[in-house]
């Protein structure tokens, strides 16, 4: 779907009533804003339920999990000596 929006003076950006509806959009929203060249693209940032009940996308064991912190603790530390 594309839709004409208008720009406002101060730069507000305004949507047709309907499509507000639609996404649920209320007053006060926020809205992710992705730029893509000359495209601006706005999405609705995901739910906290939505963000949970996603697969992570990498998968560690506690078990490497202490390892790699371990590893990045000892790296940092040799950095920082004189």
């Amino acid at each position: 779907m594309v839709l004409e929006v208008l720009i406002g003076r101060k730069g507000e950006i305004y949507t047709p009533k309907g499509l507000r509806e639609s996404l649920g959009l209320k007053p006060g929203d926020r809205l992710l804003v992705e730029v893509r060249g000359t495209q601006l693209i706005l999405r609705k940032p995901p739910s906290l339920d939505e963000v949970l009940a996603t697969k992570p996308k990498v998968e560690i064991s506690l078990e490497n999990d202490l390892k790699l912190r371990g590893e990045i603790s000892r790296r940092l530390e040799g950095e920082a000596s004189p």
